[in-house]
């Protein structure tokens, strides 16, 4: 049977075949760096220490901003912050420096200077990036790098034999999680991402996110406010059926060595990657709020922001399209499980939407979320 993750757009993907596992532990890494090599980061790579959780944070045009994410990953409780390393990798577009990407540089720098030596914070460093790709190439980078890192700090070791060599290859492909947060996230638990990622197993477990939008900003404001319970409601529907692939990610570095790389310049490639890894394994939800502004590449922002338009205008309304997409899982999803909402709901907020009354909508969204 075919397997497949759903993107955020609503639309099925398949999921490739696995590769660099014809050989030994040592020739399948030899390979994987062979194969990715122009994607390794020289500030990643020559660090010295491989931490148990390696987190990246993607960092766009955030200016100050991230600094709120940052903080809030730096809070929790973690049993052993020495083991957690924070990679903030800031980037944009190939060309001039802006003026966000150089208070983000600052600011960054300044963090990271004045918690050094801090044993009670994560390990946190920077670099920074023009891509022509975006996201996408910050999730290749960051990973092969922690993996061309690995492989660094094997070869400098001595051995007995090629056997232990393996060994400490598989325990570090093993052990070592790697994670991706976004620059805009907030944990209102302070024990909900380390416990998750602490707990999160090779071939058994991952981390996701389960997302709560607290504010939504696009071209036509009289409809922010219903959009943000639209898109909570929309995060319901794939929490529900279990597609929902959001970050806070997790997953441990062998769960992603052995899959096909991220497409870059196709849509929603990062999550489609990730997807790709946490197949079939039991999710380590973790609650985490955000906002959405219209972005340029395709995001739940951007969706957003067609959706918005659509209520407003008219125009454009496949966008709608998300939805009948999440009808049709519900339709072809196995009768034995018990889920909160179903096909006629779908119908009813399709009709709701496609009147584009506010009220109308409205009442139907309070009605659909207290659901769940």
């Amino acid at each position: 049977m075919e397997k497949y993750v759903i993107n955020c757009a609503g639309e099925k993907v398949p999921v490739s075949g696995k590769l660099f596992e014809n050989r030994c532990s040592v020739g399948n890494l030899e390979d994987f760096i062979e194969a990715n090599k122009q994607h390794i980061v020289t500030n990643i790579l020559n660090l010295n220490v491989v931490p148990k959780i390696f987190i990246v944070m993607p960092i766009y045009h955030s200016g100050d901003n991230f600094l709120k994410s940052l903080k809030s990953i730096c809070s929790q409780k973690w049993s052993d912050p020495t083991n957690v390393e924070i990679m903030l990798y800031i980037n944009e577009p190939i060309g001039e420096k802006q003026s966000p990407t150089k208070r983000s540089i600052d600011c960054a720098k300044n963090f990271i200077q004045q918690h050094k030596g801090n044993d009670s914070y994560p390990t946190i460093n920077y670099t920074y990036e023009q891509l022509s790709s975006g996201l996408a190439e910050v999730y290749q980078r960051g990973f092969v790098s922690i993996v061309a890192r690995i492989q660094k700090i094997i070869l400098q070791k001595e051995f007995a034999d090629k056997k232990e060599k393996e060994q400490a290859i598989d325990e570090k492909l093993n052990n070592t999680i790697f994670s991706i947060v976004d620059d805009d996230l907030i944990f209102p638990d302070s024990n909900s991402l380390s416990s998750a990622l602490e707990t999160t197993k090779a071939g058994e477990s991952i981390t996701t996110g389960e997302i709560e939008i607290t504010e939504v900003k696009t071209a036509y404001p009289q409809w922010d406010k219903l959009l943000v319970e639209i898109m909570n409601l929309y995060f319901k529907f794939k929490n529900e059926q279990g597609t929902a692939t959001l970050t806070p990610r997790g997953i441990a570095i062998k769960d992603l060595f052995h899959q096909p790389p991220v497409k870059i310049g196709a849509d929603y490639a990062d999550q489609i990657w990730f997807a790709s890894g946490a197949s079939d394994k039991k999710r380590n939800i973790v609650k985490a709020l955000t906002t959405l502004e219209d972005e340029e590449y395709p995001s739940n922002a951007k969706m957003t922001a067609c959706l918005s338009r659509f209520l407003e205008t008219g125009e454009d309304d496949n966008c709608l399209a998300i939805f009948s997409a999440i009808r049709d899982y519900y339709e072809t999803s196995c009768s034995c499980k018990s889920y909160i909402y179903n096909i006629n709901d779908i119908d009813k907020l399709l009709n709701a939407l496609k009147t584009r009354n506010h009220t109308e909508i409205g009442k139907l969204l309070s009605e659909m979320l207290s659901l769940g």
